[in-house]
């Protein structure tokens, strides 16, 4: 097989656990850190359980992220990271359904949409995190990174 032939492989094994994985992670995520939970806003337009929910699809995707840039490490990661994490947002926004209350601010519009950019962000960062960790390392021992 191809040496792109595998990469892509890999690549859509990957995508496939995470867009399968995230739905029970993110269930068992909301429902640890969300459910039956209040909060109290400090500001109006502040939104604490959708930032938690934020975060997971960032730290979750930040993880596949990493890999993807493992994967592709001589291939220009970070466009592969990002159309791997946008292509897991996509998913997720096309699982979900949204209602809004006719008085809905726009605060709330942002934070309900936002939560479909996190996975391409955080698999971006997580690519962009592997190549400088793997650059610092590669300057601290003098040694050249395999091509």
């Amino acid at each position: 097989m191809k040496p792109l032939a595998s990469k892509l492989l890999q690549f859509s094994a990957l995508l496939a656990i995470a867009i399968f994985g995230a739905q029970y992670a993110r269930a068992l995520w909301l429902k640890a850190f969300v459910y039956d939970r209040t909060f109290s806003e400090p500001f109006t337009w502040f939104d604490s359980a959708h930032a938690i929910w934020w975060c997971f699809e960032l730290l979750f995707f930040f993880l596949f992220g990493l890999l993807v840039a493992r994967i592709f490490r001589s291939n220009r990661p970070h466009p592969w990271a990002l159309t791997f994490g946008a292509i897991g947002g996509a998913f997720h926004f096309l699982s979900s359904r949204d209602h809004f209350a006719q008085e809905a601010s726009w605060s709330f519009h942002l934070w309900v949409y936002g939560v479909y950019f996190m996975p391409a962000l955080g698999a971006l960062l997580g690519a962009i995190a592997l190549q400088l960790v793997s650059n610092n390392s590669f300057k601290r021992t003098g040694l050249r990174p395999a091509a």
